[in-house]
């Protein structure tokens, strides 16, 4: 049995096939539900408008995103678009939300160390607190500790109470205000630890320094301040400047009178 040999068409042949033996690209999009496997929905592509049908969705594409920019307000966010009073009114917005974070941050931690002070749930480094001992503290005072001790009760019983540090501990406290051109310059009136450097909201900055033997000093208001919360600090260093500053000492949670500890 001989074999037939497949004709091969010419193209002018091929032009004059029925329509329906022509060989078409055709694309088909379909949504199958994945439960049942059955069709939701499909539409097929062939020949010439496969080949539209990209740009015809990209035109659309194209027009929907000029119709938002033109005609809503979402073009006004592109460079250049802004007047300038508007771009300046929105920066100064940007600083004033920035700024009002950062107050009330400020406003938060001073309600945390007020609170903290309240439950005396503050540490300071002990070894500030503590007073010198001798090395051993069952020995009796020598005949010439207790007649100095006489001496300097006889010498400034009329200037200091039994309270006041000067007496008890040893404890020179220093004047807090020094004047100068422009205002007051405080300094810290003994030496201690920054346990607060709180910008208020009345607009002006407070500092309190926690001092040994359960000393504390507040100094407020105080337009400059040079220390931050942490920093260790000695008698006399310079810790801000204000055009009406005042001093508050407190003693074991109780405000005291400062001229009382203060020599003039």
């Amino acid at each position: 049995m001989a074999l037939k040999t497949p004709k091969v068409l010419s193209v002018k042949a091929k032009k004059n096939l029925p329509r329906t033996l022509r060989a078409r690209s055709r694309w088909r999009v379909e949504i199958v539900n994945e439960n049942t496997l059955s069709r939701v929905w499909s539409f097929r592509l062939t020949g010439l408008a496969a080949r539209i049908a990209p740009l015809v969705v990209i035109a659309a594409v194209g027009s929907l995103i000029v119709v938002i920019l033109a005609f809503t307000p979402a073009g006004r966010l592109l460079p250049g678009r802004l007047a300038p009073e508007e771009r300046a009114m929105y920066a100064d917005m940007a600083v004033r939300a920035d700024s009002l974070e950062r107050v009330v941050g400020v406003i938060n931690n001073y309600a945390s160390n007020i609170r903290a002070i309240l439950n005396d749930s503050v540490t300071p480094d002990p070894t500030e607190l503590l007073p010198a001992q001798s090395a051993d503290s069952l020995a009796g005072a020598s005949e010439a500790e207790l007649r100095f001790v006489q001496q300097f009760e006889q010498k400034e019983r009329f200037k200091l109470s039994v309270l006041t540090p000067l007496a008890a501990d040893g404890m020179i406290f220093e004047q807090p205000f020094t004047p100068q051109a422009g205002g007051t310059a405080v300094s810290a009136i003994f030496r201690g630890t920054v346990i607060s450097s709180q910008w208020m909201p009345e607009g002006w900055w407070s500092v309190t320094v926690q001092h040994p033997n359960d000393f504390l000093s507040v100094y407020a208001p105080l337009t400059d301040v040079y220390v931050s919360k942490g920093a260790r600090v000695v008698a006399g260093q310079r810790i801000g400047t204000g055009s009406s500053p005042s001093l508050e000492l407190w003693h074991a949670g109780s405000e005291i009178d400062p001229t009382q500890y203060i020599p003039d």
